[in-house]
């Protein structure tokens, strides 16, 4: 059967080159390199420790939503080859989920099922209203467009060039949000 998922990558990535595969394998040689030195560091507390191990992570994923902590799970499980990107992925949606530790290890992340379908019915209902306000808002255009020009006594022209500005940031607001819906509805299989 056809996997959307995988389609989806496929599109997303087509354009990653050998170039980019040979950065992303030195970025990859340089962090664990940093991680052997910062582990045979003697002079330094286990913060100090933890917080060089969250900055090398952080400049491997060139984000500062991630810790070693993740990158360090998901870099020991065979499924996950990208671990630099999936560790951030799963960081946004941090306190849905549940850690289990063996002893200073992280052992397992589970989700936290109430909370998880809470937070997807929020963000369902929330996309569901934003989408039926876009098209409210695209059908009563150039209703709102002759009440913007009469009202504020400008033509209309200019009344549509920023009414259409409006629009466009509304899309990319509901776009951001169908995108933080497709991350959550992929968290379960992460967490595998």
């Amino acid at each position: 059967m056809l996997n959307l998922e995988r389609l989806l990558e496929l599109y997303l990535n087509r354009k990653d080159s050998f170039k980019k595969a040979e950065e992303r394998m030195k970025r990859r040689e340089e962090f664990f390199e940093q991680i052997k030195k910062i582990d045979q560091m003697n002079d330094v507390t286990e913060d100090q420790k933890r917080a060089l191990k969250n900055s090398a992570s952080q400049a491997l994923a060139g984000k500062a939503s991630v810790n070693f902590e993740l990158m360090d799970y998901y870099h020991k499980k065979p499924e996950f080859v990208n671990f630099e990107i999936i560790a951030p992925l799963v960081f946004i949606w941090l306190d849905l989920i549940d850690k289990n530790y063996i002893g200073t290890n992280l052992r397992d992340l589970r989700l936290k099922k109430v909370k998880y379908y809470k937070e997807l019915l929020i963000l369902t209902s929330q996309n569901i209203l934003f989408t039926l306000i876009f098209i409210v808002l695209i059908k009563y255009a150039s209703n709102c467009i002759t009440f913007i020009s009469s009202a504020f006594l400008i033509g209309n022209t200019i009344s549509s060039i920023g009414y259409l500005c409006f629009l466009g940031l509304w899309l990319a607001l509901l776009l951001f949000f169908i995108y933080l819906w497709f991350s959550l509805l992929d968290l379960p299989r992460l967490l595998k």
